[in-house]
């Protein structure tokens, strides 16, 4: 730009929305005391820089882990330890211990608990067992569908930092195998619901997605600021959507303005200037 005279403007930035919902939700989470706050963009607790190489969306169905120990139910179940006795004493004492380190929240016991259940074979054997004792072997995920899979044989999802929306396939998961406990989960699995949607819209690779921009900020805003004072809602998850609300609102402040956008949004066949008329 400089070598041909050509002056700067801040429409020359185009920020990854992706990456603001992902931000967004990181305050939120923050809030609630979930994870470290992302002050700034490239900051230690933003993730983005170090994996913006990868696929956007989280998706179960490409998560390896999580299909290999479906897979290895059956060896889980017929696992066998020397002393393994003695040793679930021990480890059960020590996991009790770990446990009271971790709080009273409700994301950070299911967390630990998803941690353990993925990383030892005990864990997994006992998960399977209560599963079976539960759900028996005939109960499925959607009573509906005949293809749906069993309840019994789903694994839990590990909740990993640098997977967007794998907090939300972890609590969606949960709720889905324990639907009875977990009120304030459900909840925040709901706040964050519409956040993996349009983070999954935009990672379509066949879409052109500039003209979706202003519609997402202002849909995002609606949801947040409707969740602020919902009180059906527990008070900190309207003070969350609040904290959401002014983060969004710091990157919404220069797009409303950006003439990418507009123009996206302008030229898209179902959208063009009536969509300004409606917001």
């Amino acid at each position: 730009l400089t070598l041909y005279d050509i002056p700067e403007h801040k429409d020359q930035q185009i920020r990854c929305l992706a990456h603001i919902i992902n931000l967004v939700a990181q305050a939120m989470l923050s809030s609630l005391d979930e994870v470290e706050e992302c002050t700034e963009d490239g900051s230690d607790t933003d993730h983005f820089l170090l994996n913006k190489n990868m696929p956007i969306h989280y998706d179960i169905e490409d998560n390896i882990e999580v299909k290999e120990l479906e897979a290895n139910r059956d060896v889980d179940v017929g696992f066998r330890d020397e002393f393994s006795e003695e040793k679930g004493l021990y480890e059960a004492a020590l996991d009790e211990e770990e446990a009271s380190d971790v709080g009273q929240s409700a994301l950070k016991r299911l967390r630990f608990i998803t941690n353990k259940i993925t990383s030892s074979p005990q864990w997994r054997q006992r998960f399977w067992k209560f599963s079976s004792e539960i759900y028996g072997k005939t109960k499925q995920v959607d009573d509906t569908n005949p293809h749906s899979a069993l309840l019994s044989k789903l694994m839990v999802i590990r909740d990993i930092r640098t997977h967007w929306n794998s907090t939300h396939a972890m609590i969606a998961q949960a709720v889905t195998l324990r639907k009875r406990d977990w009120e304030r989960l459900e909840h925040l699995w709901k706040l964050l619901d519409l956040f993996t949607m349009h983070t999954q819209q935009l990672s379509m690779s066949r879409c052109p997605t500039i003209p979706f921009v202003l519609p997402i900020y202002d849909l995002l805003e609606k949801h947040l600021n409707a969740a602020s004072v919902n009180f059906d809602l527990p008070m900190e998850l309207r003070t969350s959507a609040g904290v959401g609300v002014l983060k969004l609102l710091k990157y919404k402040e220069d797009a409303v303005t950006n003439h990418n956008y507009i123009l996206g949004t302008v030229l898209h066949p179902f959208m063009r200037t009536e969509w300004f008329h409606k917001v």
